[in-house]
Order: C-alpha cells, then sequence, then structure tokens
C-alpha cells in the first residue's frame, strides 16, 4: 500500500511570477512516486516549464478567481532531474504541497476527479476507480486568498497547509489508506471562500500488500501548518 514518506511547501512569493520553483521533499529515492498539489490566484493557466517526467494531471478553476492544479511523476530519479517549475499564465502567484510516495505501481497513472464552489465547508468531490486495491487517497484544496479550514475531512491525515496573501491563493492537502473501490472524502471545515478540491488515487505496486495503516513519516521543507487527527 502506498504511504507518504516526506511532504514538502513552497511558499508565496510576494509578487506575482511566470515561473514557480517547487520546493521538494528532502531524501527523494529513485522509483519512488512524486505528488504536486499547485495553487495560483485567478484563474492563471499553470504548465510545466522544467520537470523531466513530470506530468500535468489535471487542472481545475474557480472562474478568475483560483486555480487548482495536480501535478506527478510517476518514478522519480532521486537526483537533480526531479527538480520541476511550473509555469502561469499570466503572471500570478502561488504555492504549492509535494509528497514523496512509495510503493506505487509507475505503470497505473493516478486517478483524479475535481470540483469548485463559491461556498464554505470546501468539497472534494467522489472518485470511484477500475479496481479495488489498497490506494492512496489524498484530497486537496485550492483557495483564494488567506481562506484555509480549521479541520480535514473526516478519516484523513495530516493536514498540510501552505496559506497565501490577500491577493494569492492557499494549498491544503490531506490522505487516508483504503481498499474501497470509490471514495468520498467529505468536505474541509472552512469559511465561504471561492475554491477548488481534487481528490487523487494512487494505485499501490503491482507486488504491495498490507491494510490501512499508519505509514513511515518524514519531516517537511517549508514553512507549513499541520493539523494532526
Amino acid at each position: 500500500m502506498p504511504s507518504v514518506l516526506g511532504v514538502a511547501t513552497t511558499a508565496e512569493i510576494p509578487s506575482n511570477q511566470t515561473n514557480i520553483p517547487i520546493t521538494l521533499p528532502a531524501g527523494i529515492q529513485a522509483g519512488e512516486f512524486l505528488l504536486c498539489a499547485f495553487s495560483a490566484d485567478a484563474g492563471a493557466v499553470a504548465s510545466i516549464v522544467t520537470g523531466v517526467g513530470w506530468v500535468l494531471l489535471a487542472q481545475a478553476t474557480n472562474g478568475a478567481n483560483v486555480t487548482g492544479a495536480i501535478l506527478y511523476k510517476p518514478t522519480a530519479s532521486g537526483d537533480a532531474n526531479d527538480a520541476l517549475t511550473v509555469g502561469l499564465a499570466p503572471a500570478e502567484r502561488a504555492t504549492a504541497i509535494c509528497y514523496r510516495i512509495s510503493p506505487s505501481d509507475p505503470a497505473v497513472p493516478p486517478v483524479q476527479t475535481n470540483a469548485n464552489g463559491s461556498s464554505a465547508q470546501s468539497d472534494p468531490p467522489t472518485n470511484t476507480t477500475a479496481l479495488s486495491r489498497a490506494y492512496l487517497w489524498i484530497a486537496t484544496r485550492h483557495g483564494d486568498d488567506v481562506t484555509v479550514s480549521s479541520a480535514p475531512p473526516a478519516n484523513y491525515n495530516e493536514l498540510v497547509q501552505v496559506v497565501g496573501s490577500s491577493t494569492g491563493a492557499s494549498t491544503e492537502a490531506c490522505w487516508r489508506q483504503s481498499t474501497a473501490l470509490s471514495e468520498n472524502p467529505g468536505t474541509f471545515t472552512v469559511a465561504l471562500e471561492q475554491w477548488v478540491c481534487f481528490t487523487v488515487a494512487i494505485a499501490p505496486a503491482a507486488d504491495s500488500a498490507g491494510s490501512p495503516g499508519d505509514p513511515p513519516r518524514g519531516g517537511a521543507a517549508g514553512h507549513a501548518w499541520y493539523l494532526r487527527v
């Protein structure tokens, strides 16, 4: 079953940028799975500027308020080739969270669903996979300005938050392990604001077995807020 081994955060640069270098977790080993949850203000369009082997899985916007995107690298190099820079058009402010994960199946792309709204209680949508496997599920919230949640969805672990500015965007992410075919995370407990949410399923390695539990946890790089549940 895939486990979170480490996490890093990318804080907002206090001016609009076209290129956002992403902070990666420490200790990345060759073959690990990397996932980045990225947020930008004002509905800017994200792209990969530099990033060998990185894939833009999906991006979604809430009008001209906020953009959320999920990027991943199925097989880390464990060296400088893991570096990632995300481009924005037009230039905007951004934040991000990046996970290192193992073991996973590089032949099976992650499966995502997304939703957006202008309300309290930001709601990652249901995600249904093709097979019942021991998945790592990641729920993310990409919010306009400084507003962040006070609690993650029920049964989700280690809420990580990167708070943006009043003219920027905030990023939040948390995870759980489950063998269910379908997952509906429930809501982030948060005040009214514009938001985008993703529900992402990461498949286990072909020979991976086990049941949900507490995986090894790595240290975080960068400045993050943690709410452990």
